[in-house]
């Protein structure tokens, strides 16, 4: 089971993704309700490659778990976002992180920026790669 979906269902139990949440005094705002806009799109590797503007910042496609934010080879600064339903969404080329390990995201929040016009997408299920077109 998915770290997402544990989430998800914790908080349709208890009413907030952490015990005693309601306590936390939480000023978080979404950044954007926009989907990813680009203007060019291309497959690359495992994935796609979008042509994005200068200085893009990259809201998230869906909410979800963060379960990775760092590096990865031939992908540069990633952030893997698990959703409920098992997809894991890449967001990488990333020169800045807007978001830590385990963090969860609504969709529309900011997950990074992407300054040099290139974003890379790959969306995978339990390790397989998934067609992109049907996600973008």
């Amino acid at each position: 089971m998915s770290f997402a979906k544990i989430n998800e269902i914790y908080k349709k139990y208890f009413g907030s993704s952490l015990p005693l949440a309601d306590n936390i005094t939480e000023n978080t705002e979404m950044v954007s309700k926009t989907k990813i806009e680009y203007s060019d799109i291309s497959k690359y590797k495992d994935g796609a490659k979008l042509t994005v503007k200068e200085n893009y910042v990259v809201p998230a496609m869906d909410s979800g778990l963060v379960i990775f934010a760092g590096k990865k080879d031939d992908y540069g600064n990633t952030v893997i976002v698990q959703r409920p339903d098992n997809v894991e969404v890449w967001y990488a080329n990333l020169d800045n992180i807007g978001v830590s390990l385990y963090d969860y995201i609504k969709q529309g929040e900011l997950v990074g920026e992407a300054k040099d016009k290139t974003l890379y997408m790959v969306f995978t299920k339990e390790g397989k790669a998934l067609d992109y077109q049907k996600y973008i």
